[in-house]
């Protein structure tokens, strides 16, 4: 089970901490978790001043939960978070007026999948009380240029603008096991973009 309460009292001679350190009150709650994840990068040199990098990922992680609250209550869960997701990214450097100019120009794209099943126990988890979908895309265009005005002189600017699409929803089933005293949530279906942006000097004094 999952470590629980250790009880410590002096008056009645108890004291669970040194007789048994790894013991548990809640034998019945268990957690487990697995976790798959996959990581790429590519790096092409385009000339002597360009640099195109693309790097790609992919993470799965899924957990299974049980907590036992006595008389007949529990909570179930069996979750899984697939994770995919590709940034480029290209890094050019030039001369103007003399001075080192650094530009970077990239994108990054999310893709997230949230599948999470809901019971009171897992004996019932072939009927869940919830089945959670969630799904979330977000795409982010970014450029930033670095410009040495003098030898311990840079200046910065960038910009940076993303949107988030997010959809949700709940599959409710009043007739599973503990689901007279639930209820489905309200789907949602929304997309929000927000812009950054940077301006800033940098001075090495020594």
């Amino acid at each position: 089970g999952l470590p629980g309460i250790r009880s410590v009292n002096p008056t009645t001679g108890i004291n669970q901490l040194r007789a048994d350190r790894q013991g548990t009150a809640t034998p019945n709650d268990w957690a487990q978790e697995r976790t798959e994840y996959l990581t790429t990068g590519y790096t092409a040199k385009l000339s002597d001043n360009d640099t195109l990098v693309i790097d790609a990922g992919y993470r799965q992680r899924q957990q299974k939960s049980q907590f036992d609250y006595g008389f007949g209550f529990g909570d179930y869960a069996d979750t899984n978070l697939t994770t995919f997701s590709v940034t480029p990214r290209l890094i050019m450097n030039r001369k103007i007026a003399n001075r080192d100019v650094q530009w970077i120009a990239g994108i990054d794209w999310y893709d997230y999948d949230y599948q999470s099943d809901r019971a009171d126990f897992q004996r019932n988890s072939n009927q869940p009380v919830h089945q959670l979908d969630v799904q979330q895309q977000s795409l982010a265009f970014y450029g930033q240029g670095d410009i040495q005005l003098t030898a311990k002189t840079n200046l910065t600017a960038g910009v940076r603008t993303q949107q988030v699409r997010l959809k949700a929803r709940d599959q409710f089933d009043a007739s599973a096991s503990g689901g007279a005293f639930g209820s489905e949530a309200s789907p949602s279906n929304q997309t929000n973009r927000e812009n950054s942006f940077e301006l800033g000097l940098s001075h090495q004094f020594t």
